[in-house]
């Protein structure tokens, strides 16, 4: 048994104010699930967490399947704190990878039009050739004239 000296003394130590806030929020978020999972899904939630963090997921997981969290915290245990982390890692990795796509199909896109305008302007550029050779004098006619000048 504690003396009531070391009880304040413990106590104050507990209640020190770097200390007050994170264990305001605890309270707070063991409060969530109470009010999300119910008293029975709040003492699992205490009994399965490791850490304030865990209690922050697990009232993130409460606000967002209510009384369905003491099950899901019963079959999954600590796993279902972390899955929420992981399936935001998740997202996050499919996001980035649809970003990449898209910037490679936007190169592609811009060397395929490219490589077409630099195709069709060779193309213009030899039709017009062709059609100026066409159009004059063979060479032995083009010699006569210049040596008749």
């Amino acid at each position: 048994m504690l003396r009531p000296g070391e009880t304040i003394t413990a106590i104050k130590a507990a209640f020190r104010a770097e200390k007050a806030g994170a264990l305001v929020r605890l309270a707070k978020d063991v409060g969530r699930v109470g009010e999300k999972a119910g008293t029975r899904g709040a003492l699992d939630t205490l009994r399965i967490a490791q850490g304030p963090k865990d209690v922050a997921r697990a009232a993130r997981l409460a606000e967002s399947k209510g009384g369905q969290t003491r099950a899901i915290l019963k079959t999954l245990g600590r796993g279902a704190l972390l899955l929420a982390t992981g399936a935001f890692n998740l997202t996050m990795w499919v996001f980035g990878a649809l970003l990449a796509l898209f910037g490679f199909l936007s190169s592609i896109k811009a060397t395929t039009e490219r490589a077409t305008e630099a195709w069709l302007r060779r193309k213009k550029a030899r039709r017009l050739r062709q059609q100026a050779a066409a159009c004059l004098p063979s060479g032995p006619a083009l010699a006569g004239a210049v040596a008749q000048g």
